[in-house]
Formats: structure tokens, C-alpha cells, sequence
């Protein structure tokens, strides 16, 4: 059902009132707040008093507001001998526009859209896909139309070229690294072919190495992980230990174990063989037997990076040692409440495929619903 009022005979009848509505519209199209100031420039009809009927065209003017409410008049204070309307304000009440739009029967207006269509059709031949993907205006703030449209007609020439898709980002769109970082699927529909010479930006995971390890622990936190270095360096209970800071999530992805998809910053390195070692592991040699531990903050993102590291290390467990500090900590109620932390959006796991993860800590968690952060465990506590 069509809510807007019908429109008054007069709209149509009265040129001072259709030239201040369409202005409206016209100032909406140009950003500009719809502002209509009365004075003799831009209503003289209410100064005329031989042709026009000033009174009547200022009382229709006040129906507007008062009895259609589709704008807003208000009155400034006049000097002794003018007109009480001098100076009014007259704003479109901003609900409005779409009943003024039917009445004036004057469909909105998108500029950008204009200006994208009118762009577009100069350069859709640069696009393997004769610019399909591209059709639908992409908006950025800020920026222009054809700016943008700019960025990918730059693009068409730069993809040729091997280079990592943050490479080509910075070079055609305003020196903006990360601009393309979440449309590599619309580039790969716009050059099905030279999308290939995207090279792949591999992860770089921070290691600590020693020598012959026989376990590798991932750590969620930097702080964590330096002090879990000195550990390597002076407790013997570590002597075999080699250490991975995941910083969160980002050793989770599903291609992390592929040949390059990673490289690996060697924090402590005693020689180029432990590397070679360590990189022939992590490529799934699976004759070495390697034990493989996570230890993280005893929250549910910190137990969903373990669920997650699971797919790529099937073997990884949550690693007790660090874990039962912080269960024994959180049993006597240290820790912060779920509902009052900045954690309350994340999502509880369910499982993580890892036993003691699924049998303790996570109902711990539940059952108390507090979090606990891994840095709460410090050196002298793993040194005990």
C-alpha cells in the first residue's frame, strides 16, 4: 500500500512551490543538506503583489509544513516594514524526499552510478570477461567513480607481470596495499588467465630451533613465546623443544604445509641442517615422529586455534604443562567474565578433537564462563 499523501493540486499549479521542491532534490543529488532561504532572489513570486497573491503562496508554503509536514519552516526575526517571511529557512524534512520524489514524479538520481556506466564502457575491453564482474558500481569511500574504475584499467596492464596481489594493489590503487586483499575472486573473474601470475604471499611463521627436537610447541602470544625461549635456552626439561609463535590464528591455514605457502625467522639457529630439519617436518615428513602441542589463552578463540591447527597437524594437543598452571589459576577464580570482557563475541568451539581440551578445559570454561589469558603464566611458574 502506497503510505504517501496524495498531491496537492497546487504543486502543480504553482511555479514558486516547484522550483523549491525540485531544488530540494537537486541539492540532495549534489550531497548538499536541502536548504531553501526566501528572499527576493529565490521566491520573487512572494514580492510580487501586482501579478501573484504573496499571502496565498506563503500560506501553501506553511501547508506544507503544518498540515503535509514534508518540510520545515522557520521564521527569522524581520525588520519593522518587511515581510514576516523574509529570510525563512525552509528544510525538507529528510523522511520526506520519497514522497516529494512521487509527487515531482522524479525517480532518485545516483550520479555514481552515471558516472560508473558512462566510465565502464570505455575500458570493459580490458577485462578477460569483457568487464562482467565488474558492472555493479563498486563503491569506496572517497573516492570517485572513475578513480576507482582508474585503479582497474592501471590493473589490466600491471597483472601481466608476477607480482603478490598486494604488490598490484599498492601500484594501481593509490598506493593502497590492502585495497585488493578481499577481492581476489573478482580479479580472478576479470582475468581468468593472467590472474595466474598473482604469486601467493606465504605466511611467515616466527621458530625457535634446537637441536634433534622431538617436540614443537605452538604458542598463541608473543610474551608466551619469548619467555618459553629462555626456557629452551636454560631449563634441560626443553633441550629438544622447538617453537612456533602462531600469533593467533595466523598458522591456520589449510594450505600452511605446502612448499611455498610458508617461510620460516629463525629467533634462534644454531645451524642451517636444524632448519632443513625442521621444514623437512613441517612439509609432512612423516618419518620423523615429532610431538606436537598448543598452547594458548584458555578462552574459546584460543581453543578454536587448536581445532584449527588440527586440520593441517592432526597430532597437535593442547599442551598440558602450560594449561594446568592456568586451570589451577582459573579453579581459584582468576580470570575475567565472559560477559564482561571485550571476548564476549567469541564463539564457543563445540570440540576440538583434542581430549583433554574437550573433557577439561572447555568445561571449565563453560561451568565458569571466565576466560583466562596466557600470559598469566610466568617463567619462574614453568620453572617449578
Amino acid at each position: 500500500m502506497n503510505s504517501f499523501r496524495n498531491r496537492p493540486s497546487w504543486v502543480d499549479e504553482e511555479p514558486l512551490i516547484q522550483s523549491m521542491l525540485h531544488g530540494f532534490l537537486d541539492q540532495i543529488e549534489r550531497n548538499i543538506k536541502p536548504l531553501f532561504r526566501v528572499n527576493e532572489k529565490s521566491a520573487p513570486e512572494l514580492y510580487d503583489y501586482i501579478d501573484d497573491d504573496p499571502k496565498y503562496l506563503w500560506d501553501l508554503v506553511k501547508t506544507l509544513d503544518n498540515e503535509y509536514h514534508v518540510v520545515t519552516v522557520k521564521k527569522q526575526r524581520s525588520k519593522p516594514g518587511r515581510d514576516s517571511f523574509e529570510n525563512a529557512q525552509i528544510l525538507l524534512n529528510p523522511d520526506k524526499e520519497g514522497q516529494i520524489r512521487q509527487w515531482l514524479n522524479r525517480p532518485a538520481f545516483d550520479p555514481y552510478t552515471l558516472t560508473w556506466n558512462d566510465y565502464f564502457d570505455k575500458i570493459a575491453h580490458l577485462f578477460e570477461d569483457g568487464g562482467t564482474a565488474l558492472e555493479a558500481p563498486l563503491r569506496v569511500e572517497g573516492k570517485t567513480a572513475a578513480e576507482v574504475l582508474q585503479g582497474f584499467a592501471l590493473l589490466a596492464a600491471a597483472i601481466n607481470t608476477p607480482q603478490t596481489l598486494r604488490n598490484l594493489s599498492a601500484k594501481c590503487f593509490w598506493g593502497d596495499s590492502k585495497f585488493l586483499d578481499d577481492k581476489l575472486e573478482l580479479l580472478q573473474k576479470l582475468f581468468s588467465q593472467a590472474s595466474h601470475n598473482i604469486q601467493p604471499r606465504p605466511v611467515m611463521m616466527n621458530i625457535s630451533l634446537t637441536e634433534d627436537f622431538n617436540e614443537v610447541i605452538f604458542i598463541e602470544n608473543l610474551d608466551s613465546f619469548l619467555m618459553m625461549k629462555q626456557l629452551t635456552d636454560k631449563d634441560h626439561r626443553f633441550v629438544k623443544t622447538a617453537l612456533v609463535y602462531s600469533s593467533g590464528f595466523k598458522g591456520t591455514s589449510t594450505t600452511i604445509r605446502k612448499r611455498g605457502e610458508v617461510v620460516f625467522s629463525a629467533l634462534s639457529l644454531g645451524n642451517k641442517e636444524q632448519l632443513k630439519t625442521f621444514e623437512s617436518w613441517w612439509l609432512k615428513n612423516h618419518e620423523q615422529k615429532i610431538h606436537c602441542f598448543f598452547w594458548g589463552d584458555m578462552d574459546y578463540a584460543g581453543l578454536s586455534i587448536l581445532a584449527a591447527l588440527r586440520k593441517s597437524f592432526p597430532q597437535i594437543e593442547a599442551w598440558q604443562p602450560g594449561f594446568e598452571l592456568m586451570l589451577q589459576l582459573h579453579e581459584q577464580g582468576l580470570g575475567h567474565k565472559i560477559r564482561d570482557s571485550k571476548k564476549m563475541q567469541q564463539l564457543d568451539p563445540g570440540t576440538t578433537g583434542c581430549r583433554y581440551a574437550d573433557d577439561v578445559l572447555l568445561p571449565a570454561i563453560r561451568s565458569a564462563q571466565r576466560f583466562l589469558d596466557q600470559e598469566v603464566v610466568a617463567y619462574e611458574d614453568l620453572l617449578r
